[in-house]
């Protein structure tokens, strides 16, 4: 076993265990199992240093990520799995961790994440998971909102997250000013969050293997912004609404007229001719404070559906 910083105790490999208990993936779960530790504790670097940090791994699966986890040595280690033909993957592992360590069965997307910590928790939390698609999306945006209100995982302070999204998807996530794939996404996560890609999942990697690639998203956690979420998720909204379309058409139907709404950008420093993707998150934020101080932000659409952050 390639060392990640110790070697667990022999126990059956996932391989061995797939084939004893005939277990496979389940495709309305959206399962792709990760069965390469090599590629596992690849994906564990990139949250960085484990040691006298409490992680939680979401989507165990088969328990590949959970073993390279463990070689990392972090202070305790929870898993969240939903499906229960998984457990003994992980249930197998509790006599070799070396940390404290726990399962929950549950659905990601229901936990009460305020009670997942164990009693000691203290100190440094990363999240770490090769999430499945058909819930990363909706997950990430739960996960952003608890950050923006400092509660669930994101209440006792420092909170890392090192998730695993379709490359589409995680492109959106990590796109600059400028970029086609500048998106909502793009700066509700880089508003909370300082986003890399550090690992290139091929599809190649799954079993089996999905349609498209994946690709591995840091995102650490930034200073608390003045500017509030649900704000920000207003104008973004508005800003991306029709890509196309210059800044002060998609905002022209909450003005009196198009002029209006081409006067009141340029008052906020914003070129009324610009299109979304060229925005900057700093001007985002300004936007939304003279929209908030204004009184039109109360005019904006709120939102209705998390599919529709993406």
């Amino acid at each position: 076993v390639r060392q990640l910083g110790m070697t667990l105790p022999p126990v059956p490999t996932v391989s061995q265990l797939l084939r004893t208990l005939r277990v496979n993936a389940l495709k309305h779960l959206s399962q792709n199992f990760l069965l390469d530790g090599n590629i596992a504790d690849k994906f564990v670097r990139a949250a960085g240093p484990l040691r006298d940090v409490h992680v939680i791994e979401i989507g165990s699966g088969p328990g590949t990520l959970t073993r390279a986890i463990m070689r990392a040595q972090p202070k305790s280690l929870t898993v969240i799995e939903k499906d229960a033909r998984m457990l003994p993957f992980v249930e197998i592992l509790k006599p070799v961790a070396p940390c404290e360590y726990r399962i929950i069965q549950g659905d990601a997307l229901r936990v009460d994440y305020s009670s997942v910590l164990p009693a000691s928790a203290g100190g440094p939390v990363k999240v770490i998971a090769n999430l499945p698609f058909n819930i990363a999306t909706p997950l990430f945006f739960n996960f952003l909102r608890d950050l923006s209100a400092r509660q669930g995982l994101f209440a006792a302070g420092q909170t890392d997250m090192t998730l695993s999204f379709q490359a589409e998807v995680a492109q959106r996530i990590a796109a600059p000013a400028g970029s086609p794939q500048r998106s909502r996404v793009s700066i509700l996560a880089q508003h909370l969050c300082d986003v890399t890609l550090p690992v290139s999942l091929p599809r190649t990697v799954f079993v089996p293997a999905p349609k498209v690639d994946a690709l591995v998203v840091h995102l650490r956690p930034r200073a608390a912004s003045d500017v509030g979420y649900d704000a920000l998720e207003r104008v973004a909204r508005v800003v991306f609404s029709s890509r196309r379309k210059i800044l002060s058409n998609n905002f022209s139907p909450y003005f009196e007229d198009g002029p209006a709404a081409a006067d009141f950008l340029a008052s906020v420093g914003i070129v009324p001719t610009v299109r979304a993707q060229e925005l900057t998150l700093d001007q985002l934020c300004d936007l939304t404070r003279a929209l908030l101080s204004s009184g039109h932000l109360a005019q904006l659409p709120a939102r209705k559906h998390v599919a529709d952050e993406a």
